[in-house]
């Protein structure tokens, strides 16, 4: 019964997971006197490990608009890859290489990052 319960689950996961696109959302706070040219820099930095670890992988920088108060972070890093195949692939290689690593090492340099849920999206509208 468990078993059956499982495979039904994946069943349901991949079924979804094939017209939607992972996105991940990492919340970060500037460290004292760091801040958005810390940011360019370290993303300039790291454009190439990107390039040599993931397959269709965009990222978007975040910002706060209106404040929220405390709670708001400084910044959200938004990372989509286009299928869950390329997600897994691309954190494979992202962490077997070592290069993700150091990446998110340097990040901490600047920055105080606490990953978030990953979630499934996809577009339902786009405007002619």
């Amino acid at each position: 019964m468990r078993v059956s319960a499982i495979l039904t689950g994946l069943a349901i996961f991949a079924a979804g997971a094939a017209y939607a696109e992972p996105h991940e959302f990492i919340a970060c706070n500037f460290r004292e006197h760091k801040g958005t040219a810390d940011l360019d820099k370290w993303v300039a930095s790291i454009q190439s490990v990107l390039d040599s670890t993931q397959d269709g992988y965009r990222a978007v920088v975040l910002t706060p608009q209106y404040d929220g108060g405390d709670a708001t972070p400084d910044f959200y890093w938004m990372g989509v890859w286009p299928d869950a195949q390329k997600m897994g692939l691309g954190l494979a290689n992202w962490f077997e290489k070592g290069t993700g690593d150091k990446a998110m090492v340097a990040l901490a340099a600047f920055a105080d990052c606490k990953p978030g849920p990953l979630w499934w999206g996809r577009q339902v509208y786009q405007q002619k």
